[in-house]
């Protein structure tokens, strides 16, 4: 079983292509065991955590500025950085140097 963490913009339940053909994807992994997470943003109405077909999914307010530039806090990129960490059960082996 391989731990594999998938960062994506859009996912369930939102609907379009990239969507469409990541959750294609990672639900045929975690159907062959694997241990899935997919990290994508948060929006109105969707819920921080869930678990969809095997698949743990964790949401996080990501804003952007215009088509090809994101912006956010400090913060929101910390708890990412921790949650990719604890993941991976990295712990103290990765450097907090970005």
């Amino acid at each position: 079983m391989s731990k594999i963490m998938i960062l994506v913009h859009t996912y369930y339940p939102t609907q379009n292509g990239v969507q469409a053909v990541t959750q294609y994807i990672v639900e045929g992994l975690a159907q062959s065991g694997n241990q899935i997470i997919v990290v994508t943003a948060l929006k109105d109405g969707y819920s921080e955590k869930e678990n969809h077909h095997g698949v743990d999914i964790r949401r996080i307010a990501v804003h952007r500025k215009n088509w090809y530039e994101h912006i956010g806090d400090k913060k929101v990129f910390e708890k990412l950085c921790f949650m990719i960490k604890k993941y991976l059960n990295l712990g103290e082996k990765v450097s907090d140097e970005v």
